[in-house]
């Protein structure tokens, strides 16, 4: 390389500024429960582009931001409001100031080392000039490193980072009280989910539906069941209808009970049609199993002395795709 090269890379080096005044690092930790995990950490991502930040983390139950020190002040209401409640929050401060000085101080070192060499480049001979070329190298590499763990530190010191795990609002549905009706409380998606379910081309005795795009019938007598690939589970059972009510009465008796146990409602009532009947009126719930979020969905109809009961019930992404 030219001595004219290796003057013109140390004028850049040595001019380039490396941090910013402020040498306090941020971190931020929360544990938050939501009803939707997907919609909050979307919104929380959206908040940190506005701010000038960015994320580098999104997962389903995982949330890590960088944002602004200017935006330490609103993050916590923010939290507030996407969750339903914050297990933990924490923030810590470190003080980069040393570790700044420490990797100047050896940056310092090697571009002094550095303009030397580049000195005695036009007073050696061939051998010489190419162990000095070597050594430049070295000490370039050296240096960009150097300069690399400042930009760091410079972002760090810009930039708080906040960790964010993310939660169904109830990991566990709470003991609840037995509905005086019996059918309700057999409306449960714990049992239903783990009901074994063989695919088979018979039928039970009982009410039939058209068999959704995607899923194959399965065994399970005397009521109509269909499983998708992704094992999401379709269930409809009748019971009679005594004592004898309207659809208005069985439904809000239905979400009423489903809602005092601690299932989470995604949405407002609204109608499914399955076929060319009258439509069922459902209501989707969230419920968290291990680490993955499941929705339930449960609903209702009328069918002349009988009431028609829909449970569907699988992974929240395979469940929205169908329904």
């Amino acid at each position: 390389m030219k001595r004219s090269g290796y003057l013109l890379l140390l004028i850049i080096i040595l001019s380039t500024p490396l941090f910013s005044d402020d040498k306090l690092y941020h971190e931020i930790t929360a544990q938050l429960l939501v009803k939707d995990r997907q919609k909050a950490s979307e919104n929380l991502s959206d908040w940190a582009e506005a701010q000038g930040g960015y994320f580098t983390i999104r997962s389903l139950d995982r949330l890590t931001l960088r944002i602004p020190d200017t935006s330490l002040k609103e993050l916590k209401d923010l939290l507030e409001k996407e969750s339903e409640e914050i297990l933990d929050l924490s923030q810590n401060a470190f003080d980069l100031r040393e570790n700044i000085l420490m990797s100047q101080s050896y940056l310092d070192a090697r571009e002094e080392l550095l303009a030397r060499n580049m000195e005695y480049l036009d007073k050696s001979d061939f051998e010489g000039t190419l162990t000095l070329e070597m050594e430049i190298r070295r000490l370039m590499q050296e240096i960009d490193s150097l300069r690399g763990v400042l930009r760091k530190y410079d972002n760090d010191t810009k930039y708080a980072r906040v960790d964010l795990n993310i939660s169904f609002k109830n990991q566990t549905l709470p003991e609840g009280r037995d509905s005086r009706f019996d059918w309700i409380n057999e409306v449960d998606f714990f049992y239903y989910i783990n009901s074994p379910s063989e695919l088979s081309g018979g039928m039970g005795n009982g009410p039939s539906l058209p068999l959704p795009e995607g899923f194959a019938l399965a065994d399970k007598k005397p009521w109509f069941q269909a499983l998708s690939p992704e094992a999401v589970h379709l269930r409809l059972k009748e019971v009679k209808n005594y004592p004898e009510q309207n659809e208005s009465f069985w439904k809000k008796a239905l979400f009423t009970h489903l809602e005092g146990l601690g299932y989470i409602p995604l949405d407002n009532d609204r109608s499914l049609s399955l076929d060319d009947k009258a439509p069922f009126q459902i209501k989707s719930w969230g419920v968290p199993l291990g680490r993955k979020d499941y929705i339930y969905i449960t609903g209702l109809r009328m069918n002349k002395d009988k009431i028609e009961i829909l449970e569907i019930a699988g992974e929240a992404e395979y469940v929205r795709s169908y329904f």
